[in-house]
């Protein structure tokens, strides 16, 4: 750990690319929590990765002319040197860091996510929004089935993205709305706009993905929806 304000000043510094290609990959692929180790870990390769790559393109942009600091006197006399060229250091430092920030941010924004069976990410995240957005859906159509037997259907409106420990997760879904009690085998038409389910009565859940969105329909009465993809 640094031992002076200035050296937690630039770990704070160094690492700002890493947290923002965290924050910015866990808003896009939220996942369950992960270790202290693991997160810093990633902080810091993510860091070091931005940093060599700004520190690339600044040496690139030197080599093509643009002013420059010079690398070895600042290395053998970095006092004399910081001093004489103060506002130059300031200019690519600074310059370099937002490159570092904003390359961190569209790596973690736009780089694919791991594919496969086994994923870190969760598993509603990948139903409720990476499939709709893959498969161009309008709407997705959700029939949660609870643990006293009962189901209650609708289109899905939000949800919890990732757990949060001590906070159940939940999910909103908007009409048209129906249940089916757990004594009956027919589907009844629900009153209300919305309707919020508590994900530790669900037993499970079945997803469809619908071409046309039934909520501008405004119909009474929900029918099995048309696949999308």
């Amino acid at each position: 750990m640094p031992s002076t304000v200035q050296g937690l000043l630039v770990l704070i510094v160094g690492a700002l690319p890493g947290f923002v290609f965290v924050l910015a990959r866990r808003r896009r692929f939220p996942a369950m929590p992960e270790s202290l180790l693991r997160e810093a870990t990633q902080v810091v390769a993510a860091s070091l990765l931005a940093c060599l790559a700004s520190g690339a393109v600044l040496s690139v942009a030197g080599w093509v002319g643009v002013p420059a600091p010079h690398v070895r006197a600042w290395i053998l006399e970095p006092r004399l040197y910081l001093a004489d060229n103060l506002g130059l250091l300031a200019v690519w430092t600074t310059t370099g860091l937002l490159l570092a920030v904003v390359g961190a941010a569209a790596a973690g924004r736009y780089l694919p996510s791991p594919r496969g069976r086994i994923r870190p990410s969760s598993a509603w995240w990948d139903s409720f929004q990476r499939e709709p957005d893959t498969c161009g859906a309008a709407a997705t159509f959700v029939r949660c089935h609870l643990n006293n037997g009962s189901y209650v259907a609708g289109t899905l409106e939000s949800f919890t993205s990732q757990e949060i420990p001590g906070h159940p997760r939940e999910l909103v879904l908007e009409a048209p709305l129906t249940f089916r009690p757990s004594w009956d085998e027919k589907e009844v038409p629900m009153e209300g706009n919305r309707i919020i389910v508590d994900a530790e009565r669900i037993m499970f859940t079945q997803v469809g993905y619908m071409i046309e969105d039934p909520r501008r329909a405004h119909r009474s009465r929900r029918t099995e929806p048309d696949a999308a993809c």
